[in-house]
């Protein structure tokens, strides 16, 4: 039987709802300035990839998150908190100028800036990558929603603590290139998503989380807390500059 586990944060690897050799393409097309044609194919490829609903619901997400400004981001600042019980237990700042490609992002007595398009092979700049991959994607993941590579599937409603929930499913590649799943549940009341469940990395389990207080930064609603059992995911400090 499948069990859920919320008492603990796992970093089983940075958590990338993109396909990771997808994304640093998307990242490079920007850079070279044919960014816009790649978002209006990226925008319609779940639709086009799936004929059911699933397509249809992310790109609703995807819209209601403010998908459409996006295009116009130019940098993104933002603090990655984990506490518990008001305790910080781990804290990552960064810098991420989504234009350039770039993460600037200080933990743990770090400072490293890497490439996204081109991280390289240095152990700094593997582990910034991996530390914006994850930090990011609490912060922006129904964003990348309508991401080329990104394998949709709805698997119908749920129910939790009485509200029903429509579960759409996305298998992907992580930033190792290992295939991971992910489940969203997605309130369509008001269309954003309330919690998303990820495997451990043997699979024998899962953790749900949920993903709260969405706040509205420049035309692009992100959300900005998230509870894993008993434990919190905070995005604080959150500065979406947009190029007009």
């Amino acid at each position: 039987m499948k069990r859920y586990r919320t008492s603990a944060l796992p970093y089983d690897g940075p958590i990338e709802l993109q396909c990771a050799q997808n994304a640093r393409s998307v990242l490079a097309m920007k850079r070279s300035g044919a960014f816009l044609l790649a978002l209006g194919l990226a925008a319609n490829m779940a639709v086009a990839d799936d004929k059911s609903e699933a397509g249809k619901l992310a790109r609703e997400v995807w819209k209601k998150c403010g998908g459409e400004e996006w295009i116009d981001v130019q940098e993104v600042r933002f603090t990655f908190v984990e506490e518990q019980r008001g305790k910080k237990l781990f804290t990552a700042e960064h810098i991420w100028n989504v234009a350039g490609a770039t993460d600037d992002v200080k933990w743990e007595g770090r400072h490293v800036k890497v490439n996204l398009a081109d991280p390289g092979g240095g152990a700094d700049a593997k582990a910034a990558y991996n530390r914006w991959a994850n930090d990011s994607n609490w912060l922006v993941a129904p964003l990348k929603l309508c991401d080329p590579g990104a394998d949709l599937h709805q698997e119908g409603v749920k129910e939790i603590d009485g509200h029903k929930f429509r579960r759409l499913r996305m298998h992907c590649k992580d930033a190792g290139q290992r295939r991971r799943e992910y489940v969203l549940y997605i309130d369509q009341r008001v269309g954003l998503v309330r919690y998303w469940e990820y495997p451990s990395k043997d699979g024998t389990s899962s953790t749900l989380s949920t993903w709260e207080k969405y706040l509205p930064f420049s035309g692009i609603t992100l959300s900005t807390e998230h509870k894993v059992g008993a434990k919190r995911i905070l995005l604080t400090n959150v500065q979406v500059s947009m190029s007009r």
